[in-house]
């Protein structure tokens, strides 16, 4: 079955999508990784590559349907597949399952910090077993919604006009939406996997 996991930044598709692959024991590939790799091959990072591009249309949505096609010929390769992407679920036609995460903006703010404070897997595993931590202050929150908001506009922009798709308001691309505010990362993969096998035995 291929699956493609959306969402906004500091929903947890990175993580649920990781989760949900060791679940299934299916491969995951994160479109995100991808154009880190692209970016590195350039000797820069991806967010000055998407701000050297933006200076130029039409390279930065050449650089998109690159981004396109790989996810195309992976789908095409791969049957047991995750694809972790914005905009996986408009390019992977053919999947059977589309889930798109979303959460408070206050939340997915708490947790972009705590990713970067004490890194991904390491705040989900807490997370997941109900550990404590050290919350960011009101302003480092304020702060990182500000940032969060501003990549959200950038990017629905620039793919609204090549696309005329927007992955957080176009809902009806997918079959699964889950809020994550107040789910752990265990909880939202068992929804998905509940999801899976009812497809699977329909």
């Amino acid at each position: 079955m291929l699956i493609t996991i959306s969402g906004t930044p500091g929903a947890g598709d990175t993580t649920t999508s990781e989760k949900l692959a060791q679940e299934l024991n299916y491969k995951v590939v994160h479109i995100g990784e991808i154009q880190k790799q692209l970016a590195k091959q350039r000797g820069i990072t991806p967010e000055k590559l998407w701000e050297e591009q933006e200076k130029n249309p039409k390279k930065l949505e050449k650089f998109n349907r690159k981004l396109d096609q790989k996810q195309v010929t992976l789908a095409q390769k791969e049957d047991n597949l995750i694809l972790n992407g914005k905009l996986s679920a408009l390019h992977i036609q053919n999947a059977k399952l589309k889930i798109f995460l979303d959460a408070d903006i206050t939340e997915r703010a708490k947790r972009t910090i705590m990713r970067e404070k004490i890194g991904r897997r390491n705040f989900a595993e807490k997370v997941d077993q109900k550990q404590e931590y050290n919350e960011p202050s009101a302003e480092e929150i304020k702060k990182q919604e500000k940032k969060i908001k501003e990549r959200e506009e950038k990017e629905t922009k620039h793919w609204k006009k090549i696309y005329n798709f927007n992955y957080i308001k176009d809902k009806e691309a997918y079959n699964l939406v889950i809020d994550t505010t107040d789910k752990r990362p265990e909880e939202v993969v068992k929804i998905i996997k509940n999801k899976v096998k009812k497809i699977q035995d329909d």
